[in-house]
C-alpha cells in the first residue's frame, strides 16, 4: 500500500466483525509503532495488548468507573457527552484487540513525552490499516488513567490513550479537510 495512500484511507473505525487477529499481525502492528520518531530517542511508548477475557476485564471495569463518573457529575455533564460515553464504551469493547498505549515518562516531568507517543500511535493506526484493519485512537480514557493503570498493574507509567483494533464491519466516508489550516510565508508564486 502506497503511503499515501494509506494516509488518505485511514478511518477511525468504531464497528469490528468478531474475528480474532493473529497475535504475529499485532506485532508487525506494534513493531511499525516503535520505528515513529521520539524525543532525544526516548522511544517511550509501552503497549500493553489485551484480547479474549483479559479485554473483557478491563471494559467491565471501565464501564463501572465510568458510570461512577456520570453519577458523580450528573448536573454537570451534557446529555452529548453522556451518550458518547456510552457509545464509546459499547463500540470499543466490540473490538477484538485493545491496545493501551502508555508512556514511560510523565508529562509533568517532559511535554515532549507524549508527542513521542502519539507519534508511535499514529504508525501504529496507519500499519494496522495497511494490514486491513480498522483502529480507533480513544483518548477519553486519560480521566482515569490512574485507575486503568492499576487495573492493569501498570503503576510506573502514564496512560496516553486505548486503542481499539480488529477486522472494520464499516467503511466510513472520509470528512472533508479544512484547508485553511495553513500559511505559506517566503514563497515566490
Amino acid at each position: 500500500m502506497d503511503l499515501f495512500e494509506a494516509i488518505k484511507g485511514r478511518r477511525s473505525i468504531r464497528r469490528f466483525k468478531p474475528d480474532q487477529v493473529h497475535k504475529s499481525v499485532i506485532s508487525e502492528i506494534i513493531e511499525a509503532a516503535s520505528w515513529s520518531p521520539s524525543f532525544l530517542d526516548h522511544q517511550n511508548w509501552y503497549f500493553a495488548v489485551l484480547t479474549g477475557k483479559e479485554k473483557e476485564r478491563l471494559y467491565t471495569f471501565l464501564k463501572e468507573r465510568f458510570e461512577q463518573i456520570l453519577q458523580a457529575m450528573e448536573e454537570e455533564l451534557s446529555e452529548r457527552v453522556k451518550t458518547i460515553t456510552s457509545q464509546f464504551l459499547v463500540a470499543s469493547g466490540r473490538a477484538p484487540v485493545v491496545i493501551a498505549v502508555f508512556s514511560e515518562i510523565s508529562s509533568a516531568t517532559s511535554p515532549n513525552a507524549i508527542t513521542s507517543v502519539a507519534a508511535a500511535i499514529q504508525n501504529l493506526l496507519l500499519a494496522a490499516h495497511s494490514k486491513g484493519l480498522g483502529a480507533c485512537w480513544t483518548s477519553g480514557v486519560i480521566y482515569v488513567s490512574e485507575d486503568v493503570g492499576n487495573f492493569l498493574s501498570i503503576l510506573d507509567k502514564e496512560l496516553v490513550a486505548l486503542i481499539t483494533l480488529g477486522y472494520p464491519d464499516e467503511n466510513p466516508n472520509p470528512l472533508p479537510r479544512k484547508r485553511d489550516k495553513i500559511e505559506w510565508r517566503g514563497f515566490d508564486d
